[in-house]
């Protein structure tokens, strides 16, 4: 399953579009409206590179308090560790209240913080641990635990991460296509909302994932294609979805 999981995810996807429209409409557009996308392309590269340095910084353990979230009692059901995780950081698996699970990565600093069957508020950014206050200690849940992170093989991952930004660009330049008089109107409006299309049905796969790993979506995200009505809907109902 392909799934978001960074607070910044919404923020960067949106860039990432806005980056794509730019850039066609900046190659193919005439006069004024090259210009304007010249200037989507100055905004959003910036951004997305800050995004970039905040993201690698948070991953080797910067902790940012307005990115936190809070999870108010959480078992924990184990911990293990994971060969994609950073040399001495462990993961930490939760059962919320409501019974789903989930986990988090604990630093070398945090790993001390809960053991085993604890009751304990936690914060969270994504899925790095921030603190954990343990309230009593207990038995752990029963049944199996060590969860995956599922998160589809590295033909999927390139697909997801590099489609948005291309069906953006035809978007972009469908816009482009528009301003000049020897294009049909057919062409550039199909490229347009085609390419707007596939980055807003990309991003609800992403969004649903997120959402389906928290417990929130009970259906598979390979089922969006179907049904994409709901799946807009779905979206702006959880946008933006870390502060909930």
């Amino acid at each position: 399953m392909i799934r978001a999981r960074s607070p910044l995810f919404p923020l960067t996807y949106l860039l990432a579009c806005v980056f794509g429209v730019g850039v066609g409409v900046w190659q193919l557009g005439e006069a004024r409206l090259a210009t304007m996308g010249l200037v989507f392309v100055a905004l959003s590269l910036p951004l997305l590179l800050l995004i970039a340095v905040i993201e690698w910084r948070i991953y080797h353990g910067w902790e940012p308090f307005w990115l936190r979230r809070f999870y108010p009692e959480a078992r924990v059901v184990g911990k293990y560790r994971d060969e994609s995780d950073l040399p001495g950081h462990q993961r930490v698996e939760m059962e919320f209240r409501d019974g789903r699970r989930q986990w988090f990565i604990l630093d070398l600093d945090e790993i001390g913080l809960c053991d085993k069957g604890d009751l304990v508020h936690l914060w969270a950014i994504g899925k790095h641990v921030s603190h954990i206050v343990v309230i009593e200690a207990g038995k752990a849940p029963a049944g199996t635990w060590g969860l995956s992170e599922d998160s589809g093989d590295g033909c999927a991952q390139f697909f997801m991460w590099v489609l948005p930004v291309v069906s953006t660009v035809v978007a972009g330049a469908g816009m482009g296509l528009l301003s000049r008089s020897a294009t049909s109107p057919l062409v550039g409006w199909g490229m347009v909302g085609g390419g707007l299309m596939v980055a807003l049905l990309l991003g609800v796969v992403w969004i649903r994932g997120w959402g389906i790993s928290r417990g929130l979506i009970t259906d598979p995200a390979g089922e969006v294609g179907g049904e994409a009505g709901c799946c807009l809907l779905e979206l702006l109902l959880h946008f933006p979805y870390w502060f909930w």
